[in-house]
């Protein structure tokens, strides 16, 4: 299994995370500050992991042999 791949799994997790607090907020479960807060931690990871699947993107590409 590539890092990217293991990357992509661990996105899909966390974005699956977030679609649970949404129900919670739709179920009225929590507190909505709280939920506002970790979602927006959510999605400060996404986009780290975003970056660096884009890193081993563009590193892979430098590879010799790798065109």
């Amino acid at each position: 299994m590539t890092g990217g791949l293991v990357c992509r799994i661990a996105r899909g997790s966390v974005e699956e995370t977030v679609d649970d607090l949404n129900v919670c907020l739709d179920q009225g479960y929590g507190d909505p500050d709280v939920v506002a807060n970790l979602k927006d931690d959510a999605y400060e990871l996404i986009a780290r992991v975003n970056g660096y699947i884009s890193y081993l993107q563009r590193s892979k590409q430098g590879e010799p042999g790798n065109h």
